[in-house]
């Protein structure tokens, strides 16, 4: 009688057999020193740095939390929040991932592998930069209500060019962005200019404007609007230059 044993006795003879072989090595050891290092790289998954860029994110849920204290009936529209998410995490998000590592990236300390993505300090700067840059929105569009100006695009603006100088900074967290060369890496100086314009062309194009429900503003306005935004960017390139010095005492003694 034909029995299939007979061709292939293997599968019938130990159909459980396991295979006793060692695993291959991973080609990535969480306990090692560079490779932890090598996920610190900025750009490429820094926490710390990717807090600020959800702190960003945070200030749209702020603004709507207090608004019914303010008398705005709405902050921002949803055409202009949806255009502000566009322009200051679309291209710069994309631009900020080609940032290169530091060079001295590989002579630092592994992050503990008990520690989670976000840290205290990581949580910290969420909430410190987004209550920084909520309050100086607000501000800036309480006082052109308060002359009947256009408030909201005042406030639309300056919020967008606040989160695309906070993009800048996300290029270290030890090293001043200005103090950093643009070769490092092109595409985000390329994309902040970009949205840059896109920001501009949702006040002033006509047919977009329309869309967004902006109006025109003025010299004075822009102005205004540019000095707030660059007061978070100045306060986290201090704030990390100083926990850098205070970093590079500890490590000299």
């Amino acid at each position: 009688m034909f029995s299939p044993s007979a061709i292939d006795p293997l599968p019938l003879a130990r159909p459980h057999r396991r295979d006793r072989r060692p695993p291959a090595p991973c080609s990535t050891t969480w306990s090692s020193g560079r490779e932890n290092d090598l996920q610190r790289q900025p750009g490429r998954g820094e926490p710390d740095e990717l807090a600020l860029v959800d702190s960003a994110k945070r200030v749209h849920e702020i603004l709507a939390a207090t608004r019914p204290f303010l008398g705005f009936a709405l902050p921002l529209l949803p055409g202009q929040i949806l255009w502000v998410n566009l322009v200051t995490h679309g291209l710069p998000g994309v631009a900020i991932g080609s940032e290169v590592a530091e060079p001295d990236v590989l002579t630092r300390p592994p992050r503990s592998p008990r520690e989670g993505l976000l840290t205290g300090r990581g949580l910290a700067d969420v909430v410190g930069v987004a209550l920084l840059i909520t309050a100086g929105c607000l501000g800036l569009a309480l006082w052109s209500a308060g002359r009947g100006g256009p408030w909201q695009t005042l406030l639309f603006a300056t919020l967008a060019l606040t989160q695309l100088g906070v993009a800048l900074t996300t290029r270290s967290d030890r090293t001043p962005f200005w103090r950093m060369s643009p070769a490092g890496n092109p595409f985000l100086f390329a994309a902040v200019a970009t949205s840059l314009a896109a920001t501009v062309a949702g006040v002033h194009l006509p047919g977009l404007s329309d869309l967004l429900g902006t109006e025109p503003l003025g010299p004075l306005e822009w102005g205004l609007a540019v000095a707030v935004a660059v007061v978070p960017a100045v306060v986290i390139e201090t704030v990390e230059l100083v926990r850098a010095r205070a970093e590079a005492r500890h490590t000299a003694t």
